[in-house]
């Protein structure tokens, strides 16, 4: 079976934090379900953080080096955009309504509080804050803003915060 990675560096505290979607189901497999780890930038230490079957389908995958978190979407099974503290703990549902039907790429703007997502069969890149707004849930939170949409199968995100 096939197992698909993505590396990313915090070169602040030199920890590489990856993420793998489990075995994939086109490989002849079925999914297992996608993990995120950590280690050292030598291969050392290597740690669980969210383990399989806790989350499906882990995608893009962005690092909050300042506040300890790392956002992922979680694509299949149950759609939703999650944060995880680095340091283990529990993943928090940031954003789980109907109208998203598989988000993939993430992207962070955290002077503004922003997270972007791409929803790759609804066509559109959208925002939220990083916050779930007092009184509202993940399920009924009103900030998702479509800022383009009609789109041919949006996937991964990077926000040009110098050329906003």
């Amino acid at each position: 079976y096939r197992v698909r990675w993505e590396l990313y560096v915090d070169v602040l505290m030199q920890r590489c934090t990856g993420r793998s979607m489990g075995n994939d189901p086109e490989s002849g497999g079925a999914s297992d379900g996608g993990t995120l780890m950590r280690a050292n930038v030598d291969g050392t230490d290597v740690e669980t953080v969210v383990a399989a079957g806790v989350i499906n389908s882990p995608k893009q995958i962005k690092l909050d080096a300042k506040n300890r978190f790392i956002y992922h979407t979680d694509r299949d099974a149950d759609p939703r955009i999650m944060r995880t503290p680095m340091d283990g703990g529990p993943p928090e549902t940031l954003f789980r309504q109907s109208t998203v039907i598989r988000p993939v790429g993430v992207a962070l703007d955290l002077g503004n509080a922003q997270i972007y997502f791409s929803d790759k069969d609804n066509g559109f890149i959208a925002r939220l804050g990083t916050e779930i707004p007092e009184g509202q849930t993940a399920a009924t939170r009103t900030d998702l803003e479509i800022l383009i949409s009609g789109l041919p199968q949006p996937i991964d995100l990077d926000v040009d915060l110098l050329a906003r």
